[in-house]
């Protein structure tokens, strides 16, 4: 597994208005939405602000972080989840989007070989237009003898290919490493690691996720 931060509640947090990337504690609040008015443009970017914060109110939900049990608090069966994922791109310097919010849906089989099944959609850049296409969610390890305090204890992938707002086709091949949460793993969160490439040109993208619980089946 990948060395990540010692501490779940540090994020990244992006700002449609500039783009940063923000060492952000969410128990100090939670990042306001930039765009003002009703024009066209700002209800826009407002897409991508609302994702942004939807993400933000859910992390703060699950403060103070509590990482569920894996030796004896797993369910069984499958659990769908649904949440977030916020992630920026490495060069903000080119003619292609620089970042992008979106929804996810997530089914969790515990009993399974093959955990997860899923996709992110509903997905926006940083100035809040659409960018089509899905990711494809699949895959998925849990390592149930890990301790979530030091390190990730569940992994899954994501891949697949989005145009943007110039018709730039955006591959995408993801790393989703993170934690199931609370009692009853109610909650699934961590971070984003990736490449993108357009037109033969490669970059890497960074984020996170976050998730509750949606349908036991």
């Amino acid at each position: 597994m990948s060395d990540r931060p010692a501490t779940f509640e540090r994020y990244l947090i992006l700002d449609s208005g500039s783009v940063k990337k923000y060492a952000f504690l969410i128990a100090a609040g939670i990042l306001a939405a930039c765009g003002s008015g009703s024009t066209d443009q700002d209800q826009q970017v407002n897409q991508f602000d609302q994702l942004n914060a939807a993400a933000n109110s859910l992390i703060a939900d699950n403060l103070p972080l509590v990482y569920t049990d894996l030796a004896s608090d797993i369910p069984s069966g499958t659990v769908g989840y649904a949440g977030y994922l916020v992630a920026y791109f490495e060069n903000t310097n080119d003619d292609i989007t620089d970042a992008m919010a979106g929804r996810m849906e997530l089914d969790v089989s515990f009993d399974a070989p093959e955990m997860v099944s899923g996709r992110a959609l509903g997905i926006y850049d940083e100035e809040g237009r659409r960018l089509t296409g899905t990711i494809d969610l699949t895959g998925g390890v849990l390592d149930r003898g890990g301790n979530p305090e030091t390190d990730a204890t569940f992994t899954f992938d994501g891949n697949g290919a989005l145009v943007d707002a110039n018709n730039s086709r955006l591959s995408m091949t993801m790393l989703f490493e993170g934690d199931f949460l609370n009692a009853g793993a109610t909650g699934l969160g961590g971070n984003i690691l990736g490449t993108l490439t357009e037109n033969g040109v490669g970059q890497t993208l960074e984020g996170l996720f976050i998730m509750e619980i949606d349908s036991p089946s």
